[in-house]
């Protein structure tokens, strides 16, 4: 007995294939075979002959149907399954869908995804701390608080971390499969190609990266299946409560994320369609319809001019790019529209174009194998158009890709990621025609060999996209870092009452500065704590460390978390870490992670080191800007501030004359530059200027004391040999500086030239020209101006000059009068102190310096 010949009726067979003659089987055999070769064209970059294939496949189908009118719903139909057969393989999905959520949840996608984590921490605070604080406060839980209390739910079921919001997406992602199978039941009246759309949605590689991250943006889909789930369910059996459930759904559901709201638009104008056609038809009545549109629209009104209206304003930039097209005029425009469809065949057919926070990897927005089913499948949609619902199909997919996609230029995965459901519809009415085809082509006698060859390849497409999931995504390391910081973070502060310290170099976007909601969440689910977690660690700079462990003495242990692997300074970071541990040689690791390990420190190490560095002494006499009336018998006295001495060392000097040392970046402005203190280290001032691209001219005007002829000196940092070149315009004398073949990544003198300058105002200003390379490839720190002719910046580093350096003085006074008087000028001094070989400063040297403090002597 064939399976052409299974009885449907009998409880024993779970479905039954019915004989299936369909002329030109050929040419669907073709019209497949040009689709598959069309993505493999596409898939190895050659475009244009992809796109071709993939048209001749669509006309080949086209003329099949043509010459084949009545025929063209005979592949839907071409299996009817029993409830019991139906069951079955629902449940199998459904037990795949839960397997591939959960088991590995805390695992496959290991990293943190910035907005992830903030979103997870404002659900901390808004919802169970009921805390208006956090970055997303006022952005996003104002106007979109439904996902922050869904996840707090989450949050208080499973503990406070970030497992527990993902444990809320992978239920939704449940949810939306569910939802999307009962969606295409009742779309296509066939419980095959349901059962096949969602087994497909259900492990598509997207999907699962979606349902294995908290990610904002993921979590509408949920919201947008289980809306449309009751917008359908009404329109087939006409419930007021069904569409009224649709109502609230979509109402709620626009209360989520931004990218929901294509969803409220494609149910209200397909409503508004069908109510046309069936008034029109007189199928339904004016009335009918009013009850219905009302019942679906008024909670999405409540929510529109309560939420969502205000929303939409305050991200109006989003629209700056279709602004601009408009505002270029319709050659302009319709450049810009063909620029985001070609982005969105990209993504979808040949690879990401603009990787994001959902998907970064080298290939298409859905697998690949599929890609060809899909086009199929939309083929097949269009020629069955006519057809109940499948109209809905076709408005589902481009109501999402319209409004952000094409009309914003915004084709980014995330965007895209709600138009993934029509896609993979499309792709189970494609493998259904492809069936179709092998089994006409073997004219039903060989259904032991064409329906084995059919699930074979449904096994590879969906085995391709796991593979795709579990080995091809990227997980970029500093998702990693993020995630390795919160998990020792929580372990640590489980294990150990201890205050935890996170040491970082200042201005270097290290991942401790910079994670501080991590760490206080972490530091509150460990502890059963509220914000006052805050409480129990402290994010410092690395060169606070030595300090800091010296104040936290009496403590009864602490932990250090350190970064080993930051790439900026790292000889910088192990040379501090080093000076560390060799005054508090009893501290061990207790955890090493890949990106951190974690040293403890107990009592007994924080109250015996062999070395310390104490709070620097307090310089009391003369006071920071004090003028002295008589330079003769000064004494200058300090306070030790509570630490044992047993000598001192004094450094006092004097500015010299006509030295000006001016900070670019405190001094200059212009458009285009900015203040920066990152990148690099051994800046003089605050920090540097640095170019954005296309930086205008930077000015500053420097006022002559006197009509004297005067060097000019710029310290610059240049980073890369480029086809930039840099000028500095000195009272309207341009010079160029910093040219190619000079000593790269390194801070360097330059000496501009010597220049008549007269009393007064001096304009000084910086330009730059641009080629091919980009900005960021020159550093300005100083400028120095002097009429001391051999004046070097290079050799004599500052302004200041010394006029008396003691040397170590074996004494532990707290005071030092000098010998000589001092002549009219400006002064500073500071005081080291010592304490044998036991105070040391944070770089390991001896002793510990005072704050320079500066006074006059008029």
């Amino acid at each position: 007995m064939t399976l052409s010949k299974a009885d449907p009726a009998d409880p024993k067979n779970a479905f039954a294939l019915p004989a299936i003659n369909v002329p030109d089987a050929m040419l669907l055999a073709s019209a497949v075979g040009l689709a598959c070769g069309g993505q493999i064209l596409i898939s190895n970059q050659w475009t244009l002959p992809g796109a071709l294939a993939y048209l001749d496949s669509a006309i080949i189908l086209f003329v099949w149907n043509y010459k084949n009118p009545k025929r063209n719903f005979v592949f839907t139909s071409q299996l009817h399954l029993n409830p019991r057969g139906e069951y079955i393989l629902l449940g199998f999905i459904l037990l795949l869908t839960i397997g591939t959520r959960f088991f590995d949840l805390d695992t496959r996608v290991y990293g943190l995804e910035a907005d992830e984590t903030k979103w997870t921490v404002q659900s901390w605070y808004s919802t169970i701390l009921l805390k208006n604080v956090g970055e997303f406060s006022s952005m996003h839980y104002k106007h979109l608080p439904v996902d922050f209390w869904l996840r707090s739910f989450f949050l208080r079921v499973f503990g406070l971390n970030f497992i527990s919001a993902r444990i809320e997406s992978a239920a939704l992602s449940l949810i939306a499969v569910i939802c999307l199978y009962f969606v295409v039941r009742m779309l296509t009246s066939n419980s095959a190609i349901a059962l096949l759309s969602s087994l497909l949605y259900s492990l598509s590689f997207i999907e699962l990266n979606a349902s294995h991250q908290a990610l904002h943006d993921t979590h509408p889909a949920g919201w947008m299946m289980s809306s449309l789930f009751f917008l359908v369910l009404g329109i087939r059996h006409r419930k007021l409560w069904q569409f009224q459930m649709a109502g609230i759904l979509l109402a709620l559901g626009m209360l989520t994320y931004e990218t929901f709201y294509p969803t409220p638009l494609i149910a209200a104008l397909y409503l508004v369609m069908l109510a046309f056609i069936e008034i029109h038809k007189k199928r339904a009545t004016v009335k009918d319809w009013i009850k219905i549109l009302f019942v679906v629209a008024w909670p999405m009104m409540l929510v529109y001019f309560g939420f969502t209206r205000q929303y939409l304003s305050e991200q109006a930039y989003h629209y700056a790019p279709l602004r601009d097209a408009l505002d270029g005029g319709i050659g302009w425009f319709i450049n810009f529209i063909w620029e985001s469809m070609a982005a969105i065949f990209t993504t979808t057919f040949s690879y990401v174009k603009w990787p994001d926070s959902l998907i970064n990897w080298a290939g298409p927005l859905i697998n690949p194998l599929l890609l060809p089913f899909v086009a199929i499948g939309f083929v097949y949609n269009i020629w069955n158009i006519r057809r109940p619902h499948y109209a809905f199909i076709m408005l589902w997919y481009m109501g999402q890709i319209i409004p952000a996609p094409v009309m914003l230029g915004a084709a980014w995965p995330r965007v895209m990621y709600t138009a993934i459901a029509p896609l993979m519809i499309w792709g189970a009415l494609g493998l259904w025609t492809a069936f179709a085809a092998l089994r006409a082509i073997f004219n039903n006698q060989q259904l032991r060999t064409t329906l084995p060859a059919f699930l074979s390849l449904l096994v590879f497409i969906i085995g391709n996209d796991y593979y795709i999931f579990s080995n091809r995504l990227i997980d970029p390391e500093e998702r990693q870092k993020r995630r390795e910081l919160a998990d020792l973070t929580m372990a640590t502060a489980k294990d150990t009452t201890s205050m935890l310290l996170f040491p970082y170099l200042a201005h270097q976007n290290d991942a401790v500065e910079l994670e501080d909601q991590i760490l206080i969440y972490s530091m509150a689910g460990a502890r059963n704590l509220g914000l006052d977690a805050a409480d129990h660690f402290k994010q410092i700079e690395m060169n606070s460390l030595l300090p800091e462990l010296w104040q936290l003495k009496d403590k009864d242990g602490l932990d250090v978390v350190f970064d080993k692997t930051a790439p900026e300074f790292k000889e910088e970071r192990e040379k501090s870490l080093k000076v560390v541990l060799n005054c508090y040689a009893q501290a061990n690791i207790t955890r090493k992670g890949r990106f951190f390990d974690v040293y403890h420190f107990d009592r007994q190490a924080l109250q015996s080191p062999q070395c310390y560095n104490p709070p620097p002494p307090l310089n009391v006499a003369p006071r920071d800007g004090l003028s002295l009336i008589d330079g003769n018998q000064t004494t200058l006295q300090w306070d030790t501030n509570g630490t044992a001495t047993t000598g001192f060392d004094i450094t006092l000097q004097r500015k010299r004359e006509n030295i000006f040392w001016i900070e670019v970046e405190e001094n200059f402005q212009g458009e285009g530059w900015i203040p920066e203190n990152g990148f690099v280290l051994d800046y003089n001032g605050t920090g540097f200027l640095l170019d954005d691209w296309q930086a205008e001219e930077t000015r500053y005007s420097f006022e002559s004391p006197q009509t004297d002829k005067y060097r000019v000196w710029v310290r610059y940092y240049k980073r890369i040999n480029n086809d930039q070149r840099n000028f500095i315009n000195v009272n309207k004398q341009v010079s160029e500086f910093a040219k190619n073949g000079t000593l790269l990544n390194k801070w360097m003198w330059a000496s501009i030239g010597s220049y008549d300058f007269p009393t007064g105002s001096i304009p000084i200003s910086f330009t730059r020209t641009y080629g091919a390379d980009g900005q960021y490839s020159i550093f300005i720190d100083t400028i120095v101006i002097t009429s001391n002719i051999n004046f070097r910046p290079n050799i004599e580093k500052d302004a200041w000059q010394d006029i008396l350096s003691t040397g170590e003085i074996n004494s532990n006074a707290n005071y030092y009068t000098l010998t000589e008087n001092l002549s009219p000028g400006e002064y500073r001094w500071s005081v080291r102190i010592f304490d044998g070989n036991t105070l040391i400063d944070s770089t390991g040297a001896r002793g510990v310096e005072s704050t320079p403090t500066y006074f006059t002597v008029p």
